[in-house]
């Protein structure tokens, strides 16, 4: 008996120093990841589909790989290729949950339907980001474009309400100028009911701001304290374990 506690506690030890190697060195994961996300914000976006593709096939157990699956949906996006960046943001949102990423996914889910005019779809996935993230710095964006979905549909009145709700809930938001140029776009408007010309989509394509872009620097970079705090209490939970197992044997 005395012997099966001693290489328990060999096993924990091998581990508990195995893991604050790695915790303190560069793993291969975190080095592919960064440089896949550093691609990304290069604009090399085909380099950093690559190289998320790589990290997510050779890296099936790594810590990254919510967000790195999040990151290769938004360089489908960035590429326009709308269909592959929904089925990758779906596929990262049903494989995690509880991920930091998630709600990211999610508002990048419904502006892929958007790009796609599929508009139901999009209103329904915009709602949701609202539902469960009210004051998210990406929420008014979404209450925004779903003013732009219900003025793309001809409904002026609704779309006008939303907008000011945009401006009332969000004042100094993403989308407060955008929404205060589709109020006078709107009310300028002598045809109520037949949805915008394609000028004025163009207007409202260069109204999009970064998250159209580049995902804000700031998100990953939060992505990433947050991988490193779930390691910090997974080192934390080695160590007990190894100080329960020393006592054991001392005890026997």
């Amino acid at each position: 008996m005395r012997l099966f506690s001693l290489i328990a506690i060999l096993l924990l030890i091998v581990g508990f120093f195995s893991y604050s190697y790695s915790d303190n060195h560069i793993t291969l994961d975190k080095a592919q990841f960064e440089l896949a996300f550093n691609l990304y914000c290069e604009g090399r976006i085909d380099d950093s589909t690559l190289e998320f593709r790589n990290l997510i096939k050779e890296h099936p157990v790594s810590l990254y790989l919510p967000e790195a699956s999040y990151w290769l949906g938004m360089c489908f996006y960035a590429k326009k290729d709308y269909k592959e960046a929904l089925r990758t943001f779906i596929s990262a949102m049903r494989q995690w949950p509880f991920s930091y990423s998630y709600k990211l996914s999610l508002y990048y889910l419904a502006k892929s339907f958007y790009e796609l005019d599929r508009r139901k779809e999009a209103k329904i996935r915009f709602k949701e980001f609202l539902e469960k993230y009210p004051w998210h710095e990406l929420a008014d964006n979404s209450l925004f474009w779903l003013g732009v979905l219900e003025w793309k549909d001809g409904k002026n009145e609704n779309a006008l309400k939303i907008f000011d709700e945009v401006l009332q809930r969000y004042p100094n938001g993403n989308k407060a100028e955008a929404a205060r140029y589709m109020k006078l776009l709107i009310k300028g408007s002598p045809k109520v009911s037949t949805g915008p010309s394609s000028e004025e989509l163009e207007k409202i394509r260069n109204l999009e701001n970064w998250e159209d872009l580049l995902a804000s620097k700031e998100e990953a970079l939060k992505a990433k304290e947050n991988i490193l705090s779930v390691k910090e209490d997974a080192l934390k939970e080695k160590q007990r374990q190894l100080n329960e197992a020393s006592k054991k044997v001392v005890n026997q």
